[in-house]
Parts: structure tokens; sequence; C-alpha cells
């Protein structure tokens, strides 16, 4: 059943999103903190911003790296 998880993973993603579609407060701080939880949890940032930077992130300081995957995740959420 390995293969499910995947599948249930998105799907859990999309009852998320869904969630938020109805529960919103046409407050647009509230939507972009919500919006910034629910993509912090179904998406590997650190990992995606890793991948992205390559060379980049190999010579940035821990924190430099943490800076970085902070904006990225921010970024990621604003563009919803």
């Amino acid at each position: 059943m390995l293969k499910a998880r995947p599948q249930k993973h998105i799907e859990n993603m999309i009852v998320a999103a869904e969630g938020l579609l109805h529960e919103d407060s046409n407050d647009p701080l509230k939507r972009a903190n919500a919006v910034a939880g629910l993509l912090d949890s179904y998406f590997d940032f650190p990992a995606i911003t890793r991948f992205s930077a390559g060379p980049y992130w190999r010579a940035a300081t821990e924190a430099e790296n943490a800076n970085m995957s902070k904006r990225y995740g921010r970024l990621s959420s604003a563009r919803w």
C-alpha cells in the first residue's frame, strides 16, 4: 500500500485547501497566514530550496540557508 500514501497526502492537502476556501473571512492577512500554514505542512521548503539553489546552498552558511528557505516559503505562499 505504499503507493496509496502519496495519493492520500495529496487528497488531504486538497481537503485542507478546500476548507480554507470555505472558511475565508476576506481578511488578507488571515488568509495569507492560513495559506502559509497549509503549504508549510505539505511541502518541504528547505529541501525544495536546497535543490533550487544548487551550488549557492552549498556555499551559504546555515543561517543563510535558513533565511533562503523561509523566504522561499513566503514567496510560495504569496503566490496563492
